[in-house]
C-alpha cells in the first residue's frame, strides 16, 4: 500500500548481493507522502500473538531525499484492516537520513530492522511492516529490497516463505490479477443490456474477486 501520488518501480541496478531486484518508490511529481506498507491479513497474524517478530530489510535514498525515515511494525483491531482503518504503532526504529547510501553499487544498503511483540488480547487483528517516509520531495526516491518478517529478535537470512518461485508466485495470485477481457454481445431488453463474461483464476482467491474496472 502506497499513501500519496507515488510511483511504485521495479529495478535493478546495484541490487544487493541475494537479490535480483529492488522497488524504488518515488512521488510522481510534486512533493508526496510515499510511505511503503505491506498488510497482513488476520489468518496469518493469528499465528504470531504472543510471539516476538523482527522485520528487516536493506533501504538507500537519493541525494534529493533529505529527511529521515522510519522502519514501522503497527496494529489494528480489525479484521483483515485496511490502511484507512485505525492503526497504532507497536514498533519503530528511525532510520537517518545521513545513514542512507545514496551509491547505486550493490554495497550501498542501509541494514535495518525493527523488533515488537504482537499482543494476543484482540487488539492486533490485522499488522503491517513498512517504511514511513513522510513528505518525499519531488526528485527524491527511496528503494528497498530483502525485506522480511520473522518470528524471533534475531535477523536472519533472507529467505522466501514457500520452496519455490512458482510457490511464492501462487501465493501473490490469492490477492490480485490484472489482465484485460474481451467480450461482444448483450443479453436483455428494453433500456438496459447485460454482458456476462466468465474469468478463470488461476488458483482460488483470497477472497470474493471484484473488478477495478471496465474497458469498453
Amino acid at each position: 500500500n502506497i499513501s500519496g501520488a507515488t510511483t511504485v518501480s521495479q529495478q535493478t541496478t546495484g541490487a544487493p548481493v541475494g537479490a535480483r531486484y529492488v522497488a524504488r518508490v518515488a512521488p510522481t511529481s510534486t512533493a508526496q507522502i510515499s510511505n511503503f506498507y505491506q498488510l497482513i491479513e488476520t489468518s496469518n497474524v493469528q499465528q504470531l500473538w504472543g510471539k516476538t517478530v523482527t522485520f528487516s530489510g536493506k533501504i538507500r535514498r537519493n541525494a534529493s531525499l533529505t529527511q529521515d525515515m522510519v522502519a514501522v511494525i503497527a496494529k489494528s483491531a480489525t479484521v483483515d484492516a485496511a490502511i484507512g482503518s485505525s492503526w497504532s504503532n507497536i514498533g519503530t526504529t528511525t532510520l537517518t537520513n545521513a545513514s542512507m547510501p545514496t551509491g547505486t553499487g550493490a554495497a550501498n544498503w542501509l541494514d535495518f530492522s525493527v523488533t515488537a511483540t504482537i499482543p494476543a488480547d484482540g487488539t492486533a487483528n490485522t499488522i503491517y511492516v513498512g517504511i514511513s517516509s513522510g513528505t518525499v520531495p519531488s526528485g527524491g526516491y527511496y528503494e528497498i529490497a530483502l525485506t522480511q518478517l520473522e518470528i524471533g529478535s534475531v535477523v536472519t537470512s533472507f529467505r522466501r516463505n514457500a520452496p519455490s518461485i512458482q510457490a511464492e508466485l501462487a501465493a501473490c495470485q490469492r490477492y490480485y490479477r490484472r489482465g484485460q477481457i474481451y467480450a461482444s454481445g448483450a443479453t436483455g431488453g428494453g433500456s438496459s443490456e447485460v454482458t456476462l463474461v466468465a474469468v478463470q483464476f488461476p488458483i482460488p482467491m483470497r477472497v470474493t474477486p471484484y473488478a477495478i474496472s471496465w474497458i469498453s
